[in-house]
């Protein structure tokens, strides 16, 4: 019985090996096609987060990446979290790249101290942050120069709205 099992694990090791020297030789490569590249991320993402008195109810977080790729994250006291994950519709995605172009962008993410937040109120506010071409834009409800019938906020708005509704 030893001698048997000698002889499987030669026969094994063998196939291995050849196996191994074949790959090497012929150059063949594993490749993963459904990850992501890092050009991506740097692309077009939009990190997004409600804070405040949302905190009671829970308060949802997200990241869209350039291929519409989502990740929703939802903390609730009782439950903890919640995550859900997909892909957001191709005319939200396009709608997006097209609102939230780098003018607007730098129009909205000048900073503006306002004298009453609505987290400081018993309310909610909403961080985001857009990548967009390896620039970072940083638009806070209670940070920035917002202007809310803007096209890009409008779209930002639609973009919240679906992801909240998965809930």
């Amino acid at each position: 019985m030893i001698r048997q099992d000698l002889i499987s694990i030669m026969i094994t090791f063998v196939l291995g090996i050849g196996a191994g020297f074949y790959f090497y030789l012929t150059g063949y490569n594993f490749e993963f096609s459904d990850v992501p590249s890092e050009d991506s991320y740097a692309d077009f993402s939009i990190e997004g987060e409600a804070y405040g008195e949302c905190k009671v109810d829970g308060c949802m977080s997200f990241q869209v990446l350039a291929d519409g790729s989502y990740r929703v994250l939802l903390t609730k006291s009782e439950v903890g979290e919640i995550v859900k994950e997909g892909v957001i519709s191709k005319s939200l995605k396009n709608e997006l790249v097209k609102n939230l172009n780098t003018k607007t962008l730098n129009q909205q993410s000048q900073k503006r101290p306002l004298a009453k937040c609505a987290s400081n109120e018993n309310g909610i506010d909403y961080n985001f942050r857009i990548t967009r071409a390896d620039e970072d834009y940083v638009l806070d409800t209670c940070k920035n120069a917002i202007v809310y019938d803007s096209e890009g906020w409008k779209s930002l708005g639609k973009l919240w709205k679906y992801l909240e509704n998965l809930k």
